[in-house]
């Protein structure tokens, strides 16, 4: 069963190997203490973000921006509800 709306909302940041970054990247800085690189990781947008924004389209042309960004956060907090509980993957 979908989870309710305290719980939807706890998928979100707290969440993070189900809301993790949709399209991380990593990369090396040369460094200037002893001549070791740095490592930077920048997560990008999360999966939630992402799943929100491949959904949004089908929404606003048939309500208000508002209601239709609303809605797609809910079906994006469902997405990463299947994904935890093991949704699409045979189980």
């Amino acid at each position: 069963m979908f989870p309710n709306k305290d719980e939807n909302s706890a998928l979100g940041a707290e969440n993070s190997n189900v809301n993790e970054g949709a399209f991380p990247i990593s990369f090396m800085v040369p460094g200037k203490f002893h001549g070791q690189a740095t490592q930077y990781v920048q997560a990008g947008m999360t999966l939630r973000d992402y799943f929100a924004a491949s959904v949004v389209v089908n929404f606003s042309s048939r309500m208000d921006y508002k209601t239709a960004a609303v809605e797609s956060y809910r079906v994006a907090d469902a997405m990463l509800w299947a994904r935890k509980e093991g949704g699409g993957d045979g189980k």
